[in-house]
């Protein structure tokens, strides 16, 4: 009853996450490729069920084989893929293709060989050589058995465990360069304070890599040998997708406090944008149709944007941009600012630049007034002079010597 149940456990952990994530309905491209690899884990863990625990003979058996052939080495590239949208990239170039002309490749191969080999040769091949004792005396001699077997095993093997290795050794760089550690991590979501998403997803997913490279060494004679080892395997990559998937819900946000991640339909749903209903009885809701937590979660959303973003440094920011990142709206994002800061938002972000600027004057005394502007998040040096003025009651090299 476990076995069977740890073997179809990823599989439905993959149904919930592409339900869930096709239910937001997100155009970002990290959350396209966060349900492309939902959908292609369901398909893979429902054909290697099959082949582990199935009739290897029927067609549900050879369909699975060839699945497996091109839906395997596609998760990996494509795992890659969804790290580096990360990145806030929202189109890729058009080499981005090459990464699946090795999957396809394999696929092919193997749908071709199984097809020449005809539909009872192939199911009695694959529930004898494959899925059994490997190689059996009537296939030796055979070049058609021998070639698929070669692609099946050993060089289908030996591309994944390079592609793991890949993916591993780039997650682990882009961790060796990030300011962040395991520790550090720990500290901020103890504390309250904001981390980047992909540094919370990087350790999961290698987590999630470490057991698919234990079960592909592992060789699949020896999981069909041994359910009760698989299922285990099975239930440790099911919450590792779990927490990748839980994770995913913020992608289009790259800080997140703990707060944040004890609620994850709030701030993560663009399609909820904060329609909540003022409990009754409730006098302690800061603006009208949300709740104190929801509230928090839109500050320190806006926090994390302007102090880790820092999207005051691009010249063309708009109230628009700031609410779009934030997935709620503009009259609850200006209030907020109102109610927070004491000012409207464009005076914000105004000071937020004049603090930058005088850091930077600070910093480069011999600098020019458009040097500063550009640096600070100004369009242009009689833009920064004017907003300086009125700001500092100054003019910014009057300032600068004073």
């Amino acid at each position: 009853m476990f076995t069977s149940f740890a073997l179809l456990l990823p599989f439905w952990i993959c149904v919930l996450g592409t339900f869930l994530f096709i239910v937001k309905r997100h155009k970002d491209l990290t959350q396209r490729f966060i349900l492309a690899l939902n959908i292609l884990c369901m398909l893979y863990f429902c054909a290697d069920s099959i082949l582990l625990y199935g009739e290897q003979d029927s067609v549900q058996g050879i369909v699975s084989s060839i699945l497996r052939q091109f839906v395997g080495p596609t998760l990996l590239p494509l795992l890659l893929l969804f790290l580096r949208s990360m990145r806030k990239t929202s189109t890729l170039p058009w080499t981005t293709g090459f990464w699946f002309i090795p999957p396809v490749a394999f696929g092919s191969v193997s749908l071709v060989l199984l097809f020449l080999m005809g539909r009872e040769n192939a199911g009695d091949y694959l529930a004898t050589c494959i899925g059994m004792d490997g190689v059996k005396e009537r296939f030796v001699g055979s070049p058609l058995h021998e070639v698929h077997f070669l692609f099946d095993h050993t060089i289908y093997k030996f591309f994944m465990l390079a592609e793991l290795i890949y993916v591993t050794v780039w997650i682990l760089y882009q961790m060796y360069r990030s300011e962040y550690t395991l520790r550090s991590i720990y500290h901020r979501l103890l504390h309250n304070d904001h981390v980047p998403v992909c540094e919370l997803l990087y350790p999961s997913v290698l987590l999630f890599l470490f057991f698919t490279g234990i079960r592909l060494g592992l060789g699949r004679e020896l999981l069909h040998h041994h359910l009760s080892l698989t299922g285990f395997f099975n239930v440790m990559m099911s919450a590792c997708i779990a927490l990748v998937d839980y994770l995913s819900l913020y992608t289009n946000r790259s800080p997140v406090t703990f707060r944040v991640l004890r609620s994850p339909l709030s701030m993560a749903d663009s399609g909820r944008k904060y329609h909540y209903q003022v409990e009754k009885g409730k006098v302690d809701t800061p603006i009208e149709g949300m709740n104190a937590l929801s509230y928090a979660e839109l500050v320190d959303g806006f926090k994390a944007l302007m102090m880790v973003d820092r999207l005051y440094l691009n010249p063309n920011l708009c109230l628009e941009d700031v609410v779009e990142k934030l997935n709620s709206n503009r009259t609850y994002v200006s209030c907020m600012v109102s109610k927070e800061y004491g000012m409207n938002f464009r005076d914000y972000i105004g000071s937020l630049r004049i603090e930058a600027a005088t850091k930077y004057m600070k910093a480069h005394p011999t600098a020019t007034q458009t040097e500063v502007a550009i640096e600070s998040g100004f369009s242009s040096a009689s833009a920064f002079n004017k907003k300086f003025r009125q700001v500092k009651g100054t003019s910014p090299r009057q300032w600068q010597i004073s």
